[in-house]
């Protein structure tokens, strides 16, 4: 019996050995598993280990392309079970990466083992609390389920619930859903069908979708300024995505969208004016993304709507040949024929205008009026002047600037004015050139050097 407790010893040392050194035993088999996979676990901490489930309260993943995952809070079962479902939780998950360039990864590769999931891992199901993605807002309660069926996917974001889903469809085809709710909405809605050609993924479906709830993300992706303090704009349309793995990573999107009636943005400056676009009507917005470049443009060739800021009365406007890509900077022109035009102490009985404008999204805005720009005001009143036409002959061209308010400098601007009155008593047809204008959003700063050219009567 002396040998009995000889062996209850001998496996009590050999137990408080595995106990002691449990971290470091566990990241030595860790990485004969991952080594194979080009990864290694640079860091592990078990937290507690039964017959059934290993609990770590860290582990540090590294990858051969300098790419980095950070767990904590892992709970994984021990052995694949013949049937049932594995289930893994986990507290986090942040991915970081050495260089912008280590996100790249061969799409076509990723989305194929992706879609050989439910097949090669059916019966999987994890759980992460917090999820910490490079340039994406943080993800909360994902959950990740594979079987034979498919595989779904779910999370929070900026209050949204986006889920998504794959299954096989007619002739085998891959068929996914994408979807998202807030507060009890439908905001996005995804329908894609997956094909292979030429050894690269395509997928084509239809889309739609209403802004309001994306402006948050949107807003922290970077794809729309901090002054657009509303998107109420509704969109339907087609996409497609192409995943081409000549170059590492590379994929595009096109988008063929439809702007829903009524649709309208809101940009207000730091001191709270806003100014409003109500589009009433707009042609297809065709859009193209290119990752991982990133680069991406937009273009629509005409739109028209309902304008109007604080002090300004609504102002029907056309937009035409509107062109925006990354930055976000626009190329457009804005044309406006309108009656009954009021801004603040000014008033004209009509107005037409056409602005060449390049649009500059960054902190500050910046909106630059080209040269060229052209307009004609009739029945100008203000505070006692009168005119019955005032035509800008000549331009300088001006920038304007958006951060508490907006304000311009114009270096030179002169006006032909016709039927001039002030005071009720001096009646001429005068030239007008303005030189280093000042101008800001109240329309009561107007400061520059005025000359005036009255015609020649012969007396």
């Amino acid at each position: 019996m002396k040998w009995l407790a000889g062996i209850a010893v001998l496996v009590a040392l050999i137990a408080i050995i595995v106990h002691l050194r449990r971290d470091s035993i566990a990241r030595d088999i860790a990485n004969s598993i991952l080594d194979e996979q080009g990864f290694v676990a640079s860091e592990l901490t078990v937290q507690s280990l039964s017959s059934s489930r290993l609990v770590l309260e860290a582990l540090v993943i590294e990858s051969e392309s300098g790419a980095r995952y950070e767990i904590t809070g892992l709970s994984l079962p021990l052995f694949s079970e013949s049937e049932g479902t594995r289930y893994v939780t986990a507290e986090s998950l942040a991915v970081s990466y050495a260089t912008e360039r280590d996100r790249q990864a061969k799409l076509s590769t990723t989305l194929e083992t992706i879609l050989q999931l439910p097949t090669a891992q059916a019966g999987f199901d994890a759980r992460v609390n917090t999820v910490l993605l490079p340039g994406i807002p943080q993800i909360r309660n994902a959950h990740f389920h594979t079987d034979y069926d498919g595989l779904t996917l779910g999370f929070f974001m900026n209050e949204m619930h986006i889920a998504a889903a794959l299954a096989k469809g007619l002739a085998g085809r891959d068929i996914a859903t994408i979807g998202a709710i807030s507060n009890g909405d439908v905001v996005l809605e995804i329908d894609l069908e997956f094909t292979r050609e030429d050894g690269n993924y395509n997928a084509e479906g239809d889309l739609s979708g209403a802004l309001a709830s994306w402006l948050p993300t949107l807003r922290d992706l970077g794809l729309v300024p901090s002054g657009i303090q509303a998107l109420e704009v509704t969109v339907d349309g087609q996409v497609g995505i192409r995943f081409d793995d000549r170059a590492p990573g590379h994929a595009s999107a096109t988008l063929a969208l439809n702007v829903g009636d009524r649709s309208s943005v809101r940009v207000t400056t730091e001191s709270g004016r806003s100014s409003t676009l109500v589009v009433s009507s707009a042609e297809r917005i065709a859009i193209t993304y290119a990752y991982p470049a990133g680069e991406w443009n937009s273009r629509v060739d005409s739109a028209m709507g309902v304008f109007s800021t604080d002090g300004l009365n609504q102002v029907p406007v056309t937009i035409d040949n509107v062109e925006c890509q990354n930055g976000i900077t626009c190329e457009l022109t804005a044309t406006v024929d309108s009656q009954a035009v009021i801004w603040n102490d000014y008033s004209v009985a009509a107005a037409t205008l056409s602005l060449p404008l390049s649009v500059n999204t960054g902190e500050p805005m910046q909106v630059r009026i080209a040269a060229d720009a052209s307009g004609a005001f009739e029945g100008l009143q203000s505070e006692g002047v009168t005119a019955s036409l005032l035509t800008i002959t000549d331009f300088s061209g001006t920038e304007i600037t958006v951060d508490d308010d907006w304000h311009c400098q114009i270096e030179e601007l002169q006006l032909a004015v016709e039927g001039f009155v002030a005071n009720d008593d001096l009646l001429v047809s005068p030239g007008v050139t303005l030189t280093d204008l000042a101008v800001d959003d109240s329309g009561e700063t107007l400061t520059g050097r005025i000359s005036v050219a009255a015609p020649f009567d012969g007396e």
